[in-house]
């Protein structure tokens, strides 16, 4: 499963939209198998939904 963390710097980003950078993690039977990074693009409603599910992401995390 892939996962996209919003990130600002080494610390999950509190907001979806305007973080540094995601996080893209790929977990399978409990251990990372792949990582990369994808840069957070300019705001744009209903881009990034769609580019992270372009980019596989089943699960997105962010602070509150």
């Amino acid at each position: 499963m892939r996962y996209a963390i919003a990130t600002d710097g080494d610390q999950v980003a509190p907001h979806f939209g305007r973080c540094e950078r995601y996080e893209l993690v790929d977990i399978e039977n409990e251990q990372i198998v792949a990582r990369s990074q994808m840069q957070c693009p300019a705001h744009e409603p209903g881009l990034l939904p769609r580019l992270l599910k372009e980019r596989g992401a089943q699960v997105v995390i962010c602070g509150v």
